[in-house]
């Protein structure tokens, strides 16, 4: 049994009392059993444990190469030089250079030519930091023994989307990856998340392989805390292979939704757009997946009582979404949006009527106003990053990252929700934004177990270093865990020596 004394929640001093992993009892009255583990929080906050409800764990695993991470707009002879040093520095075959800042409709864009400037006999991969184009030197063309395809070319060495992807995410690079999930998921831990809703199955690495590594990590009890996968599917023959994980669903890692990406992203002028860019003529973007595809999958997932979780960024591609899940047969399953950039007129109330639910990235808003203004008109900028217009709708909005995208900080996500710097119409309140990682999230995963501290709940929870009601609002970002306990056990402490 663990008694947190002295807890302090909604402004209220009390003592929480945890025992096989339940909260067992809210109050001050019980009598502490003997031998409890009594934690005096001396007035410290306690929130509900957090939730992401998407990102990429097995994007920020190394795998068998090294990761190099570029500055904000780094000049050319810059990055050459730091990625000669990198692999001066470095053994490994492989090097994925990260965070590159270039616009793919510019003049300046990195091309296979300057990489292969840099003389090496190990592969280079050189991602942009939307994570959806990149540029790949002529080593890896071999490595891997590509083909032209709409996704690569091979003259240029850009790779988009599924290409860019299919590069990455081999297995040359990803084979060992037991020890590197343990040490992202416990990262992930210290910045107080309980729950994760990871998108890693279907990109490439064997989804035996992901299975096998998750299901060791379990049966080890070496995971600090509770994951959900969505798996990434392009077809329905792909849903029906990945159908057989869908059949564990008990214990620390379960299998939430198929995840369908329908368009690219706004920072590769990729995402599908009802009209075009402006300056790019007439580029709209593309669509990934056709609408009649989706319906196909959203069927036969919805038959097998499987959440369908999309990708959506451009206006056209959620239309197009909204369209397919409108045509597809009626279901009691409550079916996902992930990311919803870009509204257009009517979109909320059709979303809200189809009672899809919206995994949101708060950040998004800072990360993309470097270039977003040079993508979209003021017209369309109307509907960009709507959070409040969602939630006024009362769609259920959910928080996450899309980390590597953005850092998987949860209260990085919670201060860009309330504390906007522009389009300042559409922050919503501190209440509203906790609840996004927490209450909603936890519907979002379908368990009514978490996201509240109330007596009978998992005890998923967290004590903070600061008040989260009582600092600045551009203070949350800095905000730290002191103890993270997830289904009553303590898996971070940071609270010196428990008393």
């Amino acid at each position: 049994m663990i008694v947190l004394k002295n807890a302090l929640i909604n402004k209220k001093k009390t003592n929480i009392i945890i025992d096989k992993g339940i909260i067992k009892k809210i109050g001050d009255k019980k009598k502490i059993e003997k031998n409890s583990l009594v934690i005096d929080l001396k007035n410290k906050l306690v929130l509900p444990g957090l939730v992401d409800t998407h990102l990429h764990t097995l994007a920020l695993c190394k795998g068998n190469c090294t990761t190099l991470e570029l500055e904000t707009n780094e000049d050319e002879e810059s990055i050459k030089e730091k990625i000669k040093k990198h692999l001066h520095d470095n053994d490994e075959k492989w090097i994925i250079v990260q965070k590159y800042c270039g616009d793919i409709n510019g003049t300046n864009f990195l091309t296979k030519s300057f990489l292969d400037e840099i003389k090496t006999d190990k592969n280079i991969i050189l991602v942009r930091e939307c994570g959806h184009i990149g540029v790949i030197n002529s080593n890896t063309i071999k490595e891997l023994d590509l083909k032209e395809n709409e996704y690569i070319n091979l003259d240029t060495g850009v790779a988009k989307d599924n290409g860019l992807w299919q590069i990455i995410y081999n297995d040359k690079i990803f084979s060992q990856l037991k020890e590197q999930y343990r040490e992202i998921l416990n990262k992930y831990v210290e910045a107080g998340l309980t729950s994760v809703a990871t998108n890693d199955f279907g990109f490439g690495v064997s989804n035996d392989l992901l299975f096998d590594t998750m299901i060791q990590l379990e049966k080890e009890k070496q995971l600090p805390l509770n994951m959900y996968h969505q798996v990434k599917v392009n077809s329905l023959k792909d849903a029906k292979e990945s159908l057989k994980y869908f059949k564990k669903k008990t214990g620390m890692v379960r299998f939430l939704s198929y995840k369908i990406i329908s368009d690219g992203s706004l920072g590769a002028s990729t995402a599908s757009m009802i009209e075009p860019y402006l300056n790019q003529g007439d580029n709209c973007g593309q669509m990934l997946i056709m609408k009649e595809e989706i319906i196909k999958i959203v069927n036969f997932a919805n038959k097998h009582n499987i959440k369908v979780a999309i990708h959506v960024i451009g206006d056209n591609s959620l239309k197009t979404v909204l369209r397919a899940f409108k045509e597809a047969k009626k279901t009691k399953v409550k079916n996902q949006l992930i990311h919803c950039s870009l509204l257009y007129k009517g979109a909320a109330k059709l979303i809200k009527k189809l009672k899809l639910q919206v995994s949101y990235q708060p950040y998004f808003v800072n990360s993309d106003i470097n270039f977003i203004k040079e993508r979209l008109d003021g017209k369309r900028l109307e509907y960009w990053q709507n959070c409040a217009t969602l939630i006024k709708n009362k769609i259920l909005v959910c928080g996450s990252s899309d980390s590597p995208v953005c850092d998987f900080n949860p209260f990085t996500g919670i201060e860009a929700s309330c504390n906007r710097s522009v389009f300042k119409e559409q922050n919503i309140s501190l209440k509203q934004a906790i609840k996004m990682y927490s209450e909603n999230a936890a519907k979002f995963l379908l368990n009514d177990k978490i996201g509240k501290i109330k007596k009978g709940m998992n005890a998923d929870l967290i004590v903070l270093d600061k008040d989260i009601y009582r600092i600045k609002k551009d203070e949350i970002k800095t905000i730290k865990p002191l103890l993270v306990i997830v289904n009553g056990k303590i898996v971070y402490n940071n609270l010196g020596l428990l008393k």
